[in-house]
């Protein structure tokens, strides 16, 4: 677990970002034009992912499954088969 000392290097305060803790929580308050999808994304991502019991296997196994279904389905708009 991680304690209130593993976050004193993180603690600043700048223009756009200031990191806080309070309590067992870190506190991020950014400038709202500097907010982004990706971030977003990729908190919500986080949030998910922690709750989820796959393996990697279990992961890998799916996203080759995904890979394989989506070049059956689309293979036809990258390759012409009559002229191979």
């Amino acid at each position: 677990m991680l304690t209130k000392e593993c976050y004193n290097f993180y603690i600043e305060k700048g223009d756009r970002m200031e990191t806080k803790l309070k309590d067992n929580k870190v506190i991020i308050e950014l400038d709202i034009n500097d907010l982004n999808s990706d971030l977003i994304s990729f908190l919500s991502y986080y949030e998910i992912s922690k709750k989820s019991k796959a393996t990697q296997a279990d992961i890998d196994a799916l996203s080759e499954e995904i890979k394989e279904n989506w070049w059956k389905e689309n293979k036809k708009r990258f390759v012409d088969e009559n002229n191979c």
